[in-house]
C-alpha cells in the first residue's frame, strides 16, 4: 500500500503541474555504474588480495571514489588501503583481557 504522504505529493503535483513526471534529481551523478560496482564486490569476496590503489587503476577511478564505494555499499572499512572483513587488533584491543 502506498503512503498517505506519498500519495498527497502525487495529487498536490497533478494540481500544480498538470502531470506526474519525476523531477531531475540534484547533486553530482555517481563515476561508477551498478556493472562496475558488481565487479568491485566480486573481487572483494575473491579476496584475492589486490589493494585499493590496484583497484583503482584496473577501474580508472579514483582511490576516494573507490574507498567510499567500499564502505557504502559493501559496509566493510578500509584502513590504510586495506579492507577489512574482521575486527581491527590494534595495541589497545590486544592488551584488553
Amino acid at each position: 500500500m502506498t503512503p498517505l504522504r506519498t500519495v498527497q505529493k502525487i495529487v498536490t503535483q497533478w494540481k500544480d503541474h498538470g502531470n506526474v513526471d519525476v523531477k531531475p534529481k540534484s547533486g553530482r551523478l555517481r563515476t561508477v555504474n551498478t556493472q562496475k560496482m558488481r565487479g568491485i564486490a566480486k573481487k572483494i569476496q575473491r579476496n584475492d588480495g589486490a589493494s585499493l590503489n590496484e583497484m583503482t587503476q584496473e577501474l580508472s577511478i579514483s582511490l576516494k571514489s573507490l574507498h567510499m564505494m567500499v564502505c557504502n555499499e559493501t559496509g566493510l572499512r578500509v584502513i590504510d588501503g586495506q579492507l577489512l572483513n574482521g575486527q581491527l587488533l590494534n595495541g589497545q584491543t590486544k592488551k584488553s583481557p
